[in-house]
């Protein structure tokens, strides 16, 4: 860095502030960093790199720029407004508050804004988690299932708040503890007074473990509990659309309507199962009510989507980027995507494994052999992963990735991954043992299982050294074809935030691509690719080598796939009840222009035709 004189900082101030409002937000954070390296007591350039971190999605970067300003400026009312915000959701939120009632205390604010900051320190103590929430989320960071099963064993559950429970709940199902979640849901159930929020989070439990004919019970107890919400009634048709059953879904969501027309979750699920002509009254019906919808509203969302579904269904193609661009630019404000961050992790492991070497098979595993199927989302992974299911031996785990989350447990520390060899002796044979134990545990009595997680290609080299006899596919897509159904899809709110902007798709996609040729330099032999494409143009050719790359045995019942009856978690829940279609490809073509951004984005990745 080029030392800075104090006389100059001023020009440099303004320097990097038009460089930011141009939109050159790595040259304006140089600008500020040279400033606070000569004079680190600036609020200014601490603020302004608060600023830049939020445009680029770094939330905790932004925090902590904000609370660096505001230590520096207490009496400033702007760097309240950028802290006090931000403050729920984390983890450490009584540390915060105790931080910023010190911060109140000494400074010389008069007493009207005083009394404001000290009202929403006091909002923000009162909405934190419950302390039971709190213990429950560190135990379960910790890895501690027997200190998670006892506070669940001596909780007071009729004192418990449908929202705790909920969250609990949640925070289990997330961290795949399936077993302690069934521990906290069998004693709320044995309670005398069963709502209907409790009825649905039974019903979300026992829909994660895939136990779906209990869940539609539980869905079903909630109806019958509040008839009047349309709540349950919509989370039962979701639930019915992920077992391919649309037709019964479609009369639960127009009852939700009528009861909620406000909420247009319910509209964009209706979209989704059913196809629409051009003349069909709910386009302009929605399309009315999307232009009342303010810029920041999550129902902007959900019917931008729906409204894209429609009118890409009735061919009005010319249509669709009025309301696919402005729901994606409402997701992408509520969810930033931190590029900074994506790129961190890879290097990262890339850093780790530079000379991985594949190990020699580990003991105890040698008749457990999983498939993994992954690759970017909307690539065709569901799909692949529905032909192998139609085999006898195989059955499909969905999303598992117990695999993913065992070995970055065990694997990073401190923001960098661990070496295999860093691993006390046992351990990786421990993770592999894991993994199998949790797969076995959901999928009893089955010969091989698939787990479709699209994550898991980041971290190939530790998953086959946990589980050598593992088998790998990775599913490849046009990618101008994939990152627009990425584009016009909507997932669920807080997952694949890159998938909101062109430009971060295209970096998104780059970053995919680097890694696997990363992995497959490393493990020769082991991975095996597929291309959507060519699926489409050779179906029984290509699925004839997927299956033989599985170790499997031919089964023409794989050329039948559409016809199986499990269900599907993923947005793909429609077309892999069908037989495989062509209208998929070159959808790109339609909107050429609208995708510019994209085909510049992408570089020397896009394809060369």
């Amino acid at each position: 860095m080029i030392p800075v004189n104090p006389a100059q900082i001023p020009k440099l101030y303004g320097d990097a502030m038009a460089l930011q409002s141009a939109g050159q937000l790595d040259a304006a954070r140089a600008l500020y960093l040279q400033i606070l390296a000569v004079r680190p007591q600036t609020a200014e350039a601490e603020f302004q790199l608060g600023q830049i971190a939020v445009r680029q999605g770094q939330g905790n970067e932004a925090f902590e720029r904000f609370l660096a300003a505001l230590r520096l400026k207490p009496v400033e009312p702007a760097l309240w407004k950028a802290v006090l915000p931000r403050v729920a959701g984390r983890d450490d939120v009584p540390e915060v508050l105790a931080t910023l009632e010190g911060i109140a205390r000494g400074a010389a604010l008069p007493d009207a804004p005083r009394q404001e900051i000290a009202r929403a320190i006091d909002g923000l103590r009162a909405s934190a988690p419950p302390a039971p929430v709190a213990r429950l989320r560190a135990l379960v960071a910790a890895r501690d299932d027997a200190g998670a099963a006892a506070l669940v064993e001596a909780l007071d559950v009729a004192g418990l708040d449908s929202a705790a429970r909920a969250a609990m709940l949640e925070d289990l199902i997330r961290a795949r503890r399936m077993d302690i979640a069934d521990r906290l849901l069998a004693r709320c159930l044995k309670g005398q007074r069963h709502g209907a929020g409790l009825f649905l989070d039974a019903a979300m439990t026992r829909s994660a473990q895939q136990r779906d004919a209990e869940a539609l019970r539980f869905h079903d107890k909630a109806i019958a509990k509040a008839p009047g919400h349309g709540v349950p009634l919509g989370r039962k048709a979701a639930t019915l659309q992920r077992l391919g059953r649309f037709d019964e879904a479609e009369p639960l969501l127009r009852k939700a309507l009528a009861i909620e027309a406000g909420n247009d979750a319910h509209r964009y699920f209706l979209s989704v199962g059913r196809k629409f002509a051009a003349d069909d009254p709910l386009i302009p019906e929605w399309e009315t009510r999307f232009a009342a919808l303010d810029a920041g509203d999550v129902n902007r969302a959900y019917l931008g989507f729906a409204l894209t579904k429609a009118l890409e269904d009735s061919k009005q193609h010319g249509r669709v980027f009025t309301y696919l661009r402005p729901a994606n630019e409402t997701v992408r404000r509520l969810y930033p995507y931190a590029r900074e961050g994506r790129g961190r992790d890879l290097a990262a492991i890339k850093a780790a494994y530079e000379t991985f070497v594949e190990p020699r098979p580990v003991e105890g595993h040698a008749g457990f052999a999983p498939i993994f199927v992954t690759g970017m989302p909307r690539s065709g992974t569901t799909l692949v992963e529905q032909i192998l299911a139609s085999h006898s031996e195989v059955t499909g785990g969905g999303e598992l990735g117990f695999a993913r989350a065992v070995l970055s447990e065990a694997l990073i520390e401190g923001g960098r991954f661990k070496t295999l060899g860093d691993l006390p002796k046992g351990q990786l044979a421990a993770c592999g043992a894991e993994t199998e134990a949790a797969m076995r545990d959901r999928f009893p009595g089955a010969a091989r299982i698939t787990d479709k997680s699209v994550q898991t290609y980041a971290l190939l080299g530790p998953i086959a050294a946990a589980l050598p006899n593992a088998h790998f596919v990775i599913v490849h897509r046009d990618p101008r074809d994939l990152l627009l159904s990425c584009y016009r899809n909507f997932f669920e709110l807080g997952q694949h935030r890159f998938a909101y902007d062109l430009a971060d798709l295209a970096h998104y996609y780059r970053s995919f691509l680097d890694i696997v040729a990363f992995w497959k330099d490393r493990m020769p032999g082991r991975i095996h690719e597929i291309r959507y494409e060519d699926l489409i143009a050779a179906p029984e050719a290509e699925t004839r080598k997927l299956v033989a790359a599985c170790g499997l045995p031919w089964e023409d019942q794989c050329m039948t796939f559409h016809e199986s009856t499990r269900r599907v978690d993923t947005l793909s829940l429609a077309q892999v009840r069908q037989p495989l279609y062509k209208s998929s490809l070159k959808a790109w073509e339609r909107y050429g222009d609208e995708l510019q951004e994209l085909f510049d984005a992408l570089g020397d990745a896009l394809p060369k035709e």
